[in-house]
């Protein structure tokens, strides 16, 4: 039997709360705050479930037509709220930012999340990941599943990508693939050739008025006005002087790294740390003409960090969405020199947590943004900038 339930605001995990007629909270899908909705559990434990909403009963104004035929209850799990409106949307994320600063950092504060470039939030990004099944079915997958739903082309993706999907289609082989849009340049990046030692070729692409040298196989933001306007965001944040000694964690190709290097001059220094290869030697590539800035190949451990030179005196965090490890900030606050640092993150709970880290290794927030760089999911780019005396 289905419950009707009505839902209140937005939870982590890209639903709304409610609770079903035995005081079980849920957590919803594909509902909206305000909404009375019939819904289907698909997950059920002792003091909490998860459901979908399979059928509104009282519609929330917010509410609007998804924009892909694949969004829904069973259909692709990739997005979170194409139901609402884009305005609804960053106020569900600067909700879901300000629960989690309140109960992990201790910090009573409601930030805006900011508008990004003036679409309707589709073909922004640059780079879509499909799977395969070796039969030229192209498709994403269920939420929480490895089932395959076959779709024409993601309306997330740049135009460049959608004109490409055909020919993805058209490849040989079950692994996923990546369309990846790098300047205007597209490139099919399978897991199936990078399992075979595979790459393809590097493409060049401008930021303001910096070039890079990016491998497709490799990370770059992938929302089209990201790269621009993060490093501006960073750069005024980490307000750096010539002759300042900087560091640039989990540095990808560079692209914060290069700029800071200009901005420190050759009177300075940087040091741009990355685990992968592949983004080690794009920012080798990138950082060459600037020989006081270097790439270093390491995860970022606190080990690493007791062994960089000591007078850091800036720094920037942009992680993968487990945010930082734990004892590296620690490490940082032994850091003598280090007075500034600015982190950069798209996932509410990690990026709130290590706020927490940094303020107990003596740093204060300076200031806190939000960006709508992942329209139609639960997630938003998080910039702090942080400092000490």
């Amino acid at each position: 039997m289905n419950d009707i339930i009505t839902l209140s605001g937005p939870a982590a995990g890209g639903g709304f709360v409610g609770r079903d007629d035995e005081g079980r909270v849920l957590f919803v899908r594909h509902g909206l705050p305000g909404e009375t909705v019939k819904v289907e559990i698909t997950e059920r434990h002792k003091r909490w479930g998860r459901a979908d909403a399979i059928e509104i009963i009282d519609p929330s104004p917010d509410r609007v037509a998804a924009p892909c035929p694949s969004f829904g209850p069973g259909k692709c799990g990739g997005c979170d709220y194409q139901h609402a409106t884009l305005e609804a949307q960053r106020r569900f994320k600067a909700q879901l930012l300000a629960e989690q600063l309140r109960r992990l950092a201790g910090i009573d504060q409601e930030v805006e999340v900011e508008v990004v470039g003036q679409g309707n939030g589709l073909a922004t990004r640059t780079r879509i990941r499909y799977g395969r099944n070796g039969t030229g079915t192209l498709g994403m997958r269920r939420r929480a599943s490895h089932d395959l739903i076959a779709i024409d082309a993601c309306p997330l993706g740049s135009a460049a990508i959608t004109e490409a999907t055909p020919a993805a289609r058209a490849l040989e082989g079950s692994g996923d693939i990546e369309i990846v849009d790098l300047g205007g340049v597209i490139s099919l990046v399978s897991d199936d050739d990078l399992e075979s030692g595979f790459y393809p070729d590097d493409a060049t692409v401008t930021v303001g008025s910096e070039s890079y040298v990016i491998n497709p196989a490799g990370f770059f933001q992938i929302h089209r006005d990201a790269p621009e306007l993060l490093v501006e965001v960073v750069l005024e944040g980490l307000a750096l002087t010539p002759g300042a000694v900087a560091a640039d964690f989990y540095a990808g190709a560079g692209l914060f790294a290069k700029p800071m290097a200009r901005a420190v001059g050759e009177h300075g220094a940087v040091i741009a740390v990355e685990a992968a290869p592949q983004g080690v030697e794009g920012c080798e590539t990138n950082l060459a003409e600037m020989p006081w800035a270097v790439a270093v190949e390491s995860s970022v451990t606190p080990a690493l960090i007791n062994e960089l030179r000591a007078d850091i005196s800036h720094c920037v965090f942009d992680p993968p969405r487990q945010g930082i490890e734990a004892g590296v900030i620690e490490a940082l606050g032994e850091m003598p020199h280090l007075v500034r640092c600015v982190s950069v993150s798209c996932d509410a709970a990690t990026f709130a947590r290590d706020l927490a880290r940094f303020q107990e290794a003596g740093f204060g927030v300076e200031s806190i943004r939000a960006f709508d760089l992942f329209e139609m999911t639960e997630h938003a780019e998080y910039v702090a900038v942080l400092s000490r005396d």
